[in-house]
């Protein structure tokens, strides 16, 4: 590769992990807006997810309606679960998170650079997050469906 070359792949590799860093701060957003009562269901769509882009080859192109762009090595499916993680609809903004998240898994897994180590590092915790939050079920759940106790 050629001097020029690198430096145009840095740029944009640097550009890339700091619209993937704004993009993270609103799925964090978006998570904690996400009922509590929901949280299992976004735990079980984001395991689908992660899942399904395993599956694909290769793993960060899950999603994109497109190929790689040009100057990079990733897809549009970021942005297509941000569009939908946008959405007023509960159902499909819990969609879009997967999906974002699933995508970004993938693409930050083995980065060298040091931001996109730390955005990996970064969608691990949401991953968690959302893990725990989904597994600590209400009372009601819990208690649903032993006989001789109110729900």
């Amino acid at each position: 590769m050629s001097i020029k070359a690198a430096i145009v792949h840095r740029v944009l590799v640097k550009a890339r992990s700091i619209r993937l860093l704004r993009q993270s701060k609103l799925v964090q957003i978006r998570i904690k807006n996400i009922p509590d009562s929901r949280k299992f269901q976004l735990s079980q769509l984001m395991q689908k997810e992660l899942g399904n882009a395993s599956r694909h080859t290769p793993p960060h192109l899950y999603g994109s309606a497109q190929g790689p762009n040009s100057h990079g090595h990733w897809g549009n499916g970021s942005d297509i679960g941000l569009d939908r993680a946008r959405s007023d609809n509960l159902q499909v903004s819990m969609r879009g998170i997967a999906l974002w998240i699933a995508v970004i898994y993938h693409e930050t897994r083995d980065a060298k650079p040091q931001a996109m180590r730390s955005l990996h590092r970064n969608v691990l915790s949401m991953m968690r997050e959302i893990r725990e939050a989904g597994s600590a079920r209400p009372d009601a759940f819990a208690k649903w469906g032993r006989r001789g106790e109110a729900a």
